[in-house]
């Protein structure tokens, strides 16, 4: 079974990719903000995708992937956003992230992609 993380400011968002993924038999677990995912990273959890806001108050998601390269934490990470600017995704990768989805995001979306990273 996989284990996923969501990290999103937005509840409604957290709720769509949860429910999607959980669809699937995958075990998931959100988090409201960067810094709440940190701190189980802290402690030793991991996981084997992650999607992550990559706008959010605190530690954004640029903040977050720079922190878990020098946690040497490398989880394959799909970005959400509503910046489809270009130089926004292409930062993202340069951070480490996998792939990305423009906000909102749907179901099928969210499953497809997920499949796609996980194998």
């Amino acid at each position: 079974m996989y284990k996923i993380a969501v990290v999103d400011d937005d509840l409604i968002v957290r709720e769509i990719i949860k429910n999607a993924l959980e669809s699937k038999g995958w075990q998931v677990s959100v988090f409201e903000n960067g810094e709440q995912f940190l701190n189980v990273l802290d402690t030793g959890d991991n996981f084997d995708l992650l999607f992550l806001d990559l706008i959010m108050p605190g530690i954004n998601g640029f903040t977050l992937l720079e922190k878990m390269t020098s946690m040497n934490r490398k989880i394959p990470t799909v970005v959400l956003t509503g910046l489809n600017r270009e130089e926004s995704v292409v930062m993202a990768h340069n951070h480490g992230a996998k792939s990305y989805l423009v906000k909102p995001v749907k179901p099928a979306e969210i499953i497809e992609k997920a499949e796609e990273i996980l194998g």
